[in-house]
């Protein structure tokens, strides 16, 4: 890799400690150019050469580091790339994630590995992906709940949604789709309603987790509907879903993705949609603001963050590629497979986006009662 050297060091070099000579990169006096030479190959370490280095000037230090990041980020990447999911594989998050990464790492020239880490309705993934080095080789899938959702639930976490990640790009939207398993025998959602309140205190839905969008949305209906139902949280999407199609619970409001097999193959019953319009992928689906529930509305999303203090050259190497991927149609199509939507946004676009949703989500989270205090 080129170093940048003083004229000093050009002609005399150094030694380092195991004898090799070592030439040492620093910026040359000039306020009109800097010098460029190439090193040699045995001294790859360029903090190392640094620290011996005589740094005569008291911008020297930090000019280095400014070109430091600046190499770094242009010859990025130079390594797979990890993408922490904050759920279990095959919800939405996970789909989006490989569907897209699958792209990504066409455009970069770098694998991008999925890393599930589900737990806590996306808190453990999310504080792993908050705390690791902010260099743009380990980022986050995350979603209205892991971003949005939980920050209006518990006041305290052990990261800031807000403040300590910057978005990158918002991968897709997609609709929540009311379920009822196999036992539960109702059509609609008026005869859910009628069903549930006969049945006082025998109700359970299903969710992805504390804080996950299905958490929300089962508890919008409570709310509107006048209902009473029992929540009963699992790690992820995926175990919600089976124990929905084994009658552990009698409904869900999840992520369309995940739900559309088991509709299609009759595992479980679809009753509405939770978006202002029906999905086109289930025409005959109502939505709960026609079912009886004016105003009901809710969808969820997905997008990659990274943690603060990513190099912006970084981010926005990641944001070109993403827009160039949700171009090709390739890509539009593999998400209309899953029924998810392509809603490209550029980098301040996501940033607005990201705070408004927080915004409501909180004032809707206060008004159903569901803050926490841990």
């Amino acid at each position: 890799m080129p170093r940048l050297v003083s004229p000093a060091l050009q002609a005399e070099g150094r030694r380092d400690s195991r004898g090799a000579e070592c030439a040492v990169g620093l910026i040359a006096h000039s306020a009109a150019r800097l010098t460029v030479v190439q090193n040699r190959p045995d001294c790859f370490d360029t903090s190392h050469c640094l620290r011996r280095a005589p740094m005569r000037h008291p911008l020297l230090a930090t000019l280095a580091l400014v070109f430091s990041t600046f190499v770094g980020a242009q010859g990025y990447p130079s390594k797979p790339i990890r993408w922490i999911v904050p759920s279990t594989p095959g919800d939405g998050s996970d789909i989006t994630g490989r569907l897209i990464a699958e792209k990504i790492s066409q455009e970069l020239g770098q694998s991008v590995v999925i890393d599930n880490k589900p737990g806590a309705g996306g808190v453990l993934g999310s504080e792993i992906a908050a705390r690791a080095p902010a260099d743009g080789y380990t980022m986050i899938v995350g979603n209205a709940g892991s971003h949005g959702i939980n920050a209006a639930i518990y006041s305290k976490l052990p990261y800031d949604v807000l403040k300590d990640f910057v978005p990158v790009a918002l991968l897709c939207t997609a609709p929540n789709v009311m379920v009822v398993g196999p036992a539960t025998k109702v059509k609609t959602v008026a005869e859910f309603v009628a069903y549930a309140k006969g049945q006082a205190g025998k109700i359970n839905y299903a969710s992805g987790g504390v804080g996950s969008s299905s958490h929300l949305s089962a508890e919008l209906l409570k709310s509107m509907a006048g209902v009473e139902m029992t929540h009963v949280p699992y790690k992820g999407a995926a175990p919600a879903v089976a124990a929905v199609m084994a009658d552990e619970v009698n409904v869900m409001i999840g992520n369309l993705p995940p739900l559309l097999p088991q509709i299609r193959a009759g595992r479980v019953q679809a009753l509405a949609v939770t978006t202002a319009r029906r999905h086109t992928s289930l025409p005959d689906v109502p939505t709960l603001a026609e079912s009886g529930l004016p105003g009901y509305s809710a969808y969820v999303w997905m997008g990659l963050l990274a943690p603060k203090g990513t190099p912006p050259e970084v981010v926005k190497k990641l944001h070109d590629a993403f827009k160039k991927a949700m171009e090709e149609p390739s890509y539009v199509a593999a998400l209309g497979r899953y029924d998810m939507l392509p809603n490209y946004m550029s980098s301040a676009d996501y940033t607005r986006f990201a705070q408004e949703t927080s915004v409501r989500e909180k004032v809707l989270i206060e008004k159903l009662g569901l803050a926490k205090g841990q």
